[in-house]
C-alpha cells in the first residue's frame, strides 16, 4: 500500500518535474520491494498497469513519458526483484539435503500438528540453488515458485477464495489447556468489519450497475463515478478475483489486501450515503456502527489474543459451524 500511496502522489505531478522523477524512482523501489516479499505484491503492479492503460491512456503519451513510466513501473521493480534473488543465491550457496528452512522449525514449535505437506517437497528445492549460472538459477527458481502456486495439496484450515468475504474458515495457530479453560490463537477478523465492508462493495456495485442498465436512473452522488472510486474497486477486484485461478490451497489471510480495499470502499460509500441524512442522524449512525464494531472486537478478542475461555464460551462465539472446528 506504500506503492499505491506513492503512485497516487506521482500521477498528480507534472511530468518530468523534479518531484515527478523523485516519486517515480521511489515508486519503482517500493514496487520492487512489494513483488519481492510475496507473490501478492504483483497485484499492486497489475493494478497500476491496468489503470495506466485504461484510465491514464498510457499508449497515447509521448514516447519519453511512456519509456519513463515503463522504467518506473516495470524495469526498476523487476531489476530489484532479480537483484534480491541474486543476493539470495550469493548468501546461500550450500545445498540443503533434507528438510530445510521453516519445516524443521514448524516441527519444533508445533510437534504433532499437521504441516503443509506441499511445502515439505517444494521448500528444500527453493533452499537449494539450482545448478547453472545466475540467469539459469533465477528462472529455475521462478519455475519452482509457479509449481507451488499450481499445487493441489490439502491443508485442514484452508478456505476457498469465494468464501473469504464471509470469513467462513479462520486459521488456528495455537491451542493450549489452561486449567479448565483453553487458550486459543486464531487468524480471525472482526465479523462485523468483514461483513459490513463486503456489503458496502456489493451495494455499490448494484447501484452503479443498475444505473448503467436501467432507463430509470437513481440520483447517486457524483463521487460514485469518480476515478478514485473506480481505482478502489479495480484494486478490490484484482486482489480478490485473481485468487480464483490459483490451484493450490488458499488461506483466509490471502484476502487481507482485498479486505483493505473493501473497507475503504464501504467507508466512503456509507459516508456519501449519510450526506443525505441530517447531521444528527448521520452522527447516530456513525457512532452506532463504530460502537457495534468495538463490542464485536471485545467479544471475539480472546480468540485472537489467546485469553483462556471455557468450552461454553467458545461455543457461544462460534456463530458459524465452520469457524473453530
Amino acid at each position: 500500500f506504500l506503492s499505491l500511496y506513492l503512485y497516487l502522489i506521482f500521477k498528480k505531478l507534472s511530468p518530468f518535474s523534479k518531484k515527478w522523477w523523485t516519486f517515480g524512482i521511489l515508486l519503482g523501489f517500493s514496487l520492487g520491494a512489494a513483488i519481492s516479499v510475496k507473490v501478492i505484491g504483483f497485484g499492486i503492479l497489475l493494478l497500476i498497469w491496468v489503470w495506466e492503460i485504461l484510465e491514464e491512456k498510457f499508449f497515447s503519451k509521448n514516447k519519453k513519458e511512456m519509456w519513463s513510466k515503463a522504467f518506473f513501473f516495470l524495469f526498476l521493480p523487476f531489476f530489484l526483484y532479480f537483484l534480491f534473488f541474486a543476493i539470495h543465491f550469493l548468501l546461500l550457496p550450500e545445498k540443503c539435503e533434507k528438510n530445510c528452512g521453516w519445516i524443521l522449525e514448524w516441527e519444533r514449535v508445533f510437534p504433532g500438528i499437521q504441516k503443509m505437506s506441499e511445502y515439505s517437497f517444494i521448500l528444500p528445492k527453493l533452499n537449494t540453488p539450482p545448478p547453472g549460472n545466475l540467469i539459469i538459477k533465477f528462472f529455475e527458481t521462478q519455475k519452482l515458485m509457479l509449481y507451488d502456486i499450481a499445487g493441489t495439496s490439502f491443508y485442514y484450515w484452508q478456505s476457498p477464495w469465494y468464501s473469504w468475504p464471509f470469513m467462513i474458515r479462520p486459521i488456528e495457530y495455537f491451542a493450549e489447556k489452561v486449567g479448565e479453560k483453553t487458550s486459543y490463537i486464531y487468524f480471525f477478523g472482526n465479523p462485523l468489519v468483514w461483513w459490513f465492508s463486503f456489503l458496502g462493495v456489493i451495494i455499490y456495485l448494484y447501484l452503479i450497475t443498475r444505473n448503467l442498465i436501467l432507463k430509470f436512473k437513481m440520483n447517486l452522488p457524483s463521487s460514485f463515478y469518480s476515478p478514485n472510486f473506480r481505482f478502489l474497486f479495480l484494486g478490490y477486484v484484482i486482489f480478490f478475483l485473481s485468487f480464483s485461478i490459483v490451484a493450490r490451497f488458499l488461506l483466509l489471510y490471502h484476502y487481507l489486501a482485498g479486505l483493505t480495499f473493501s473497507i475503504i470502499i464501504s467507508s466512503v460509500f456509507f459516508s456519501e450515503i449519510c450526506q443525505n441524512f441530517s447531521k444528527r442522524l448521520s452522527n447516530i449512525l456513525f457512532f452506532g456502527i463504530l460502537f457495534l464494531i468495538f463490542l464485536s472486537f471485545l467479544y471475539f478478542s480472546p480468540l485472537t489474543y489467546g485469553f483462556p475461555i471455557s468450552a461454553k464460551a467458545l461455543k457461544l462465539k462460534t456463530w458459524l459451524p465452520s469457524w473453530f472446528y
